[in-house]
């Protein structure tokens, strides 16, 4: 069976008919015939019954199209989820984030984030700098957003690069 097979179901229910979904498909009604029949095959069911000069679902072919809207929906969702991963607007970003910060820059930060990759996640840890440090180089967070105080010098964590 192959993911095409559950369109083409769908669209044999959707218009009722053998010719008219063949046509909508863009394929020959034997073609869609011969992959109704692979599917009736791998469920080992009935999915149609010719009905006068149309066709009707068994009840197992109506829960088969339930679920294959399901599958097609899921599968539409997961293919824009993974052009936002791609693209880079979508994703979770692990911030720590000093308290100071968290009150003053990280409500504009993130404001601007949703506008830009509004699929992202931000996941926010709020902490004094040791702790955040220790989360950075254990690979917990992945960016650290936070003042340093006058005189401390900054660390740079290699991997982190």
């Amino acid at each position: 069976m192959e993911l095409k097979d559950l369109h083409y179901l769908l669209a044999v229910k959707e218009t009722g008919h053998l010719g008219k979904a063949a046509q909508s498909l863009g394929i020959t009604q034997p073609a869609l015939t011969k992959c109704l029949q692979r599917l009736e095959k791998f469920y080992a069911t009935r999915l149609i019954l010719k009905v006068g000069r149309g066709m009707q679902l068994t009840e197992a072919g109506l829960l088969l199209c339930e679920r294959a809207q399901k599958v097609v929906h899921m599968m539409q969702v997961t293919r824009q989820d993974l052009q936002a991963l791609g693209a880079g607007t979508a994703g979770v970003i692990r911030l720590g984030v000093a308290a100071t910060a968290a009150e003053f820059m990280l409500p504009v930060l993130s404001k601007d984030l949703l506008h830009k990759a509004p699929t992202a996640r931000l996941e926010v840890t709020v902490g004094m700098n040791d702790l955040l440090q220790k989360l950075l180089r254990e690979n917990k967070v992945d960016l650290i957003l936070g003042f340093l105080p006058q005189g401390e010098q900054r660390v740079h964590y290699p991997a982190a690069d």
